[in-house]
Parts: C-alpha cells; structure tokens; sequence
C-alpha cells in the first residue's frame, strides 16, 4: 500500500460517511416537519 492508495481509501470512506451522515440528518428533518405541520395547521396559520 502506497501512501496515495491510502489517501484515496480513507477520502473514499470519509466521503461515504459523509453521505451516510447527510441522508439520516435529511430524514429526521423530513420527520420532524411531518410532524409540525398538522399542528401548525390546527394552530397559527
């Protein structure tokens, strides 16, 4: 092992946890607004 197949590798698996990171964090915002908007419809708006 190189030291650039190993830049590679851990750019490549920082890269997916990223995307990991984002999708989930995507998915509790998505969750968290279904769930607001009945009550702000019920309420403010």
């Amino acid at each position: 092992m190189t030291n650039k197949t190993k830049r590679t590798l851990i750019i490549g698996c920082l890269s997916i946890a990223l995307i990991v990171v984002g999708g989930l964090l995507l998915l509790l915002i998505l969750q968290d607004y279904q769930s607001v908007r009945p009550m702000v419809k019920k309420g403010k708006v």
